[in-house]
């Protein structure tokens, strides 16, 4: 990997970082806002968190039941918890 391309990415982690704490605080001053739990879910996702994406995710289900992709994403975190 050429260090350009291992600084962008570095960039991304750290933005995702960011991402993360401010779904945080939006979800702690909205607790019913299945979105931001879901979106949570994909920040958490893309760092290999996949404890706290499956978290994320679940709650986002609970929140809104007919969520498909919510849904879908929680199995895949899921599956890679068990591996």
């Amino acid at each position: 990997m050429s260090y350009a391309a291992l600084e962008k990415r570095t960039e991304a982690e750290d933005s995702y970082k960011k991402a993360i704490e401010l779904y945080k605080k939006k979800v702690q001053s909205d607790p019913k806002d299945a979105a931001a739990f879901f979106n949570l879910g994909e920040v958490h996702s893309f760092l290999h968190q996949n404890e706290d994406a499956a978290r994320s995710y679940r709650q986002a289900t609970r929140l809104k039941d007919d969520d498909e992709e919510a849904f879908y994403q929680l199995g895949v975190a899921e599956t890679r918890l068990a591996h």
